[in-house]
């Protein structure tokens, strides 16, 4: 093989993304009206979100006002009335059409960032569901999509490989798979068990019985799902929302830690 094509492999192989991983210490990454004061209009707390965003941007090195993230069908719903919801949607510099990029739309469980986009961050909201990444490293798309228990069970991990596979014609060797900080099963549990796990071929390994409670592995679900998929190039962060105080985290706000009330954010960006 000549060098010259040696040379174009590694460096296809290569990430071209910055994935980014927000927390506490960045502000709530969120305009959801419960975590403001409750005497907070709705002007003021977007004032706020956007300040945080800019902020963020400037810390992590991207334009705040330019992300982008998908609104999955549980979320889309309300907003979504012509009823265009969609597996996945790769994104277009058509479709960047306002100057604060997070009031554009798009309805759809995964969406697809192409490498020829530059200065916008696609990403989602967090505070214990993962976020999932998968970066197509040879043809230069990325799709992500939230990963929480009820969107696992219905499918959305395979829309976002579909994203690729079936949207960008990608191959699944080059398919490079990051899992986000999230909750991890020794801080997920249930005292029952969980009625939203209904696809037994998804959560027979992901959730164990132990004393009377259910630990919910969400890491583990998603893995075996990707590797089912055919993709066997998977990274996870092992941090634990819950534990960490680095993050926010729904269920600890839940157990009455309002300290971990908020919002986190998983993106991604071409460098």
């Amino acid at each position: 093989m000549e060098i010259s094509v040696i040379l174009d492999l590694m460096f296809n192989m290569q990430s071209k993304i910055k994935i980014i991983e927000t927390g506490r210490a960045d502000g709530i990454m969120s305009r959801t009206k419960r975590f403001y004061p409750e005497d907070y209009s709705e002007d003021q707390i977007n004032k706020i979100f956007r300040e945080t965003r800019i902020n963020a941007g400037k810390k992590y090195n991207f334009n705040g006002l330019h992300i982008i993230k998908p609104i999955q069908k549980e979320l889309a719903k309300a907003k979504d009335k012509n009823n265009i919801f969609k597996d996945y949607i790769i994104v277009t510099k058509e479709m960047l059409n306002k100057e604060d990029y997070y009031d554009i739309d798009f309805f759809c469980d995964a969406l697809v960032l192409p490498s020829t986009i530059k200065d916008v961050v696609l990403g989602h909201p967090e505070a214990d569901c993962p976020i999932l990444i998968c970066e197509d490293r040879k043809k230069g798309y990325t799709s992500l999509t939230h990963c929480g228990a009820v969107m696992i069970n219905r499918g959305t991990i395979k829309h976002c490989i579909d994203a690729l596979t079936d949207g960008c014609n990608s191959n699944k060797g080059d398919i490079y798979c990051y899992i986000s900080n999230s909750i991890k099963k020794d801080s997920y549990i249930y005292d029952k068990y969980p009625p939203f796990a209904t696809n037994n071929t998804i959560w027979k390994n992901a959730i164990t019985k132990h004393n009377n409670e259910y630990n919910i592995d969400l890491s583990l679900a998603i893995r075996e799902e990707l590797q089912r998929l055919g993709i066997e190039n998977i990274k996870e962060n092992k941090e634990d929302t819950a534990t960490s105080p680095k993050y926010y985290s729904h269920v600890k706000e839940t157990q009455g830690d309002y300290s971990k009330k908020g919002q986190n954010f998983v993106g991604i960006y071409y460098i």
